[in-house]
């Protein structure tokens, strides 16, 4: 089955396929009968009139995926997801092809069996031409609406800054230092870890603004992008450092938020230290995912609601703008958002009075609660409809929902203690007594915590063990809270300290920070494996990067897809050049994929032989990937044969998220014809 965030990016491939092909089109070749791909308009229509069969099998639509000029469609019955069926336009099928009005049909005879009524009624509806319905423009008005939310949000964000200033009092000094070294200790692992991708593609905002087709999962990430545009030098240099930022952000965040809820200061200084040197943290922070501003806004809203239950109407307010804005930035971060009214409705007996309501006073506590959960149920809705039905994703499948909850607690030793370490191992042993001593002294808060980590986890289907760092970019927001135990642990054992030593304030300042900074070598230390370890696509964006800079400008560089149609799943091993930030980065040159022959006819055209020409038959390709393999090796062979003269090569790591190319290092490079190749070389 492909991940989830690789099947969202269907959208902006065909698109891509169209720019590659041009007007040449070829009704059949060995590899793939037809390449005319199917439009985003198409695909919701097909979604539409499927989901609306209704038949007595018990079967029911799961979702659509559309990439190139098939789709394939997926049932479940009783719970289970089925075996999917395929579409491919009819005028593209192969001899011999079941085929309708339109469409030819693929059923596969498990589906036939489990189906056979709801699949009677599909092909009475494919065997009628489906008329095309109006095409529809994207968003619409979500972009719009998106730019306006931000913009509240950030007034309003400003206003609780100034309350909180305001309303500082004696004895801040010290939280004072912990939030600004928090942040600095957090700035500068983020800045000092070399940029790059935390995934094999990444959504960048076209030059011409906002594309028509949506993004995969919301128009907020090129709202931020925008602004950046608008603000600053436009390259992926920009995107990394904001993320270096943004996600640096996320420790004084989480120290507020602690503090909002009376966790002492020691707890509360080494959550800071921990998530300051969290690798899979920081390597995040400093890659161009949206998924770090969307952890980095979650945790203010907490912050905010919390500190709105004390009679803040900013804080408040703030809390229910973010809702929307968190959920257009990353459409499945929405899910977590639902746990954020328990941040007030439990309460432990040394919280602050207003968390701990009298009885005259839960009825107020409760429709605050009930206001917010209304935005929230609202906010999914107009998501599901505008963002996720356009991109057919499927819903997580029941067996990766069970294990998620099944692995809760025990993904966290897992992620520790194997290479290269991405969960600092000091915090699970920390991690362990901080358990039991939150379960006595904190109950509510552990409550808090643990409903965070659920809401996060669960209804994804995944977890931090799931394709190492790719997959950790849906959890950033989980790491700061699973700290806390961790945190509780430390401020309990440096407490036993100073009374076992009979420590007075100078001493006892001295064992802190004697502490804080043997926690920080024993979380940092282990994590160097960590913060050193590169994917095969990392590697790729790196050379690349250096490769590009000597090409003249115009020239166009072509890379033969790594993703098709004819794939069992998405491969996640390769970087997508198109699909990447070098368009920011080298605005001079366009990337193209190479559908077809090399373009020798271009002013200037160079061939990027990625690592996906390096795949190896293991057995998890055979398994998994046989068809991908026997498609790419053939088109890159195809390539090779073209005789082109290298400009670049180099050999790279074969570290993937799955075993695609049994241990050799693969290969990549720039090509080009003997004269672009001189001119490459200027």
């Amino acid at each position: 089955m492909r991940r989830p965030g690789a099947r969202w990016g269907k959208a902006l491939v065909p698109l891509a396929l169209v720019l590659a092909a041009g007007s040449a089109r070829t009704a059949h070749s060995d590899e793939a009968p037809c390449r005319e791909p199917l439009t985003p308009n198409a695909t919701q229509v097909l979604y539409d009139r499927f989901a609306a069969l209704a038949a007595g099998d018990g079967c029911r639509l799961e979702g659509v995926w559309a990439e190139g000029a098939r789709m394939e469609v997926r049932f479940q019955r009783s719970g289970q997801v089925l075996e999917p069926l395929t579409l491919t336009p009819a005028r593209c099928a192969p001899p011999g092809t079941e085929a309708g009005a339109d469409y030819a049909i693929g059923a596969p005879v498990k589906l036939e069996a489990a189906c056979p009524e709801t699949l009677a009624l599909l092909r009475a509806l494919l065997r009628r031409p489906i008329p095309p319905a109006e095409v529809r423009a994207g968003y619409g008005g979500l972009f719009g609406i998106a730019v306006a939310l931000f913009l509240v949000a950030v007034a309003l964000a400003g206003a609780m800054l100034v309350r909180g200033l305001r309303r500082r009092g004696d004895g801040e000094r010290r939280w004072d230092i912990l939030l600004g070294g928090g942040f600095a200790l957090a700035l500068a692992v983020r800045l000092a870890v070399e940029p790059g991708m935390s995934n094999w593609y990444a959504f960048v905002l076209p030059e011409a603004g906002p594309p028509e087709a949506p993004a995969p999962f919301g128009p907020g990430a090129f709202v931020l992008q925008a602004g950046l545009r608008a603000v600053l030098p436009w390259g992926d240099t920009t995107l990394f450092r904001f993320g270096a930022v943004v996600g640096a952000l996320a420790v004084p965040l989480a120290t507020a938020l602690l503090r909002s809820r009376a966790v002492r200061w020691h707890s509360a200084a080494a959550v800071a230290v921990l998530l300051a040197l969290s690798p899979l943290h920081a390597r995040i922070s400093a890659s161009p995912s949206e998924h770090v501003a969307a952890s980095s806004l979650t945790l203010l809203l907490l912050l905010a609601w919390v500190r709105g239950a004390r009679g803040g109407w900013p804080e408040i307010a703030l809390a229910l703008v973010l809702v929307p804005v968190v959920a257009l930035l990353r459409a499945d971060a929405w899910l977590a958002l639902g746990v954020v009214p328990a941040w007030t409705l439990l309460a432990d007996p040394v919280d602050h009075p207003t968390l701990r309501p009298a009885p005259h006073r839960w009825r107020g506590e409760v429709a605050r609660a009930a206001l917010f959960l209304a935005v929230w149920a609202v906010t999914g809705a107009v998501i599901h409809r505008m963002v996720v039905l356009p991109s057919h994703h499927p819903l997580p499948e029941r067996a990766g929902i069970l294990l998620a909850a099944r692995q809760l607690l025990s993904q966290y030793p897992l992620v520790a203690f194997r290479a290269p370490h991405w969960f600092a191992p000091a915090a699970v042993v920390l991690g362990a007594p901080g358990l039991v001593l939150m379960a006595r002294r904190r109950p509510a808060l552990l409550g808090c915590v643990a409903l965070g980590l659920v809401a996060a986890f669960v209804p994804l289907g995944r977890n931090l063990v799931h394709d190492g760092l790719v997959g950790a970019r849906y959890f950033l927001v989980t790491i700061p809270l699973a700290l806390v135990p961790a945190g509780e642990a430390f401020a309990e054992g440096v407490a036993w300290i100073a009374r076992r030593l009979r420590l007075g304030g100078s001493g006892r300042r001295a064992a802190t920070g004697i502490a804080l900074w043997g926690l920080g070598v024993a979380a940092g230390v282990p994590a160097l494996p960590a913060f050193g370890h590169r994917y095969a696509f990392q590697e790729e964006y790196r050379f690349l990067r250096g490769a590009l800079a000597g090409l003249p400008d115009g020239c166009a560089v072509y890379q033969l897809p790594v993703r098709d149609p004819a794939f069992d799943r998405d491969l996640d091993c390769c970087l997508d050049v198109p699909r990447s930030p070098l368009g920011a980065a080298f605005p001079r040159l366009t990337f193209r994929y190479l559908d077809r022959g090399f373009p020798v006819g271009d002013a200037c055209a160079v061939y990027y032989q990625g690592a996906a020409c390096s795949l190896s038959e293991t057995a998890e390709v055979r398994s998994r990937d046989a068809r991908a393999y026997a498609l790419l090796r053939r088109r890159c062979d195809e390539v090779r044969g073209l005789g082109l003269t290298p400009i670049a090569e180099r050999e790279i790591t074969a570290e993937a998220t799955n075993d695609v190319f049994g241990g050799v290092r693969p290969r990549i490079g720039l090509k080009a014809t003997a004269a672009d190749g001189r001119s490459g070389r200027r």
